[in-house]
């Protein structure tokens, strides 16, 4: 986990942050190469914390990421892989993300690893 000295609050509900967070975090768990880690990593902006949620694994193409974020939707791979799922875990996520203000994305390489990151506004101090 990589997360700098001080992270200033955010404009977020509590058990709707862990929704999200746990969300991605079972999705990476999942995906993951037999013992890879799950990195976690957090940036502030002047505006906004930005975290983000990496795992080591086959990843996906280009053409599936913009999907991602669909309902039910699963990566030709994890329909192939007997991973149970029905494809609601970033479609939730990004439902309560952008609820709060935030943003959500992915990046992925096939065959190396996938990040999920999301914004959250910084509470006002």
């Amino acid at each position: 986990m990589v997360v700098p000295e001080t992270v200033p609050p955010v404009e977020a509900d509590r058990g709707r942050f862990e929704q999200i967070l746990v969300n991605l975090l079972r999705n990476a768990a999942k995906y993951s190469f037999a013992d890879a880690e799950v990195l976690v990593e957090t940036q502030v902006t002047p505006t906004e914390v930005v975290i983000s949620v990496t795992n080591y694994g086959p990843g996906m193409t280009p053409d599936e990421i913009p999907r991602l974020f669909t309902r039910f939707y699963r990566t030709r791979e994890a329909e192939g892989s007997g991973i149970p799922g029905l494809g609601l875990g970033p479609y939730i996520a990004k439902g309560l993300v952008e609820a709060h203000g935030g943003h959500i994305w992915a990046e992925s390489e096939a065959d190396k690893r996938t990040t999920f990151h999301f914004t959250l506004p910084r509470a006002m101090e």
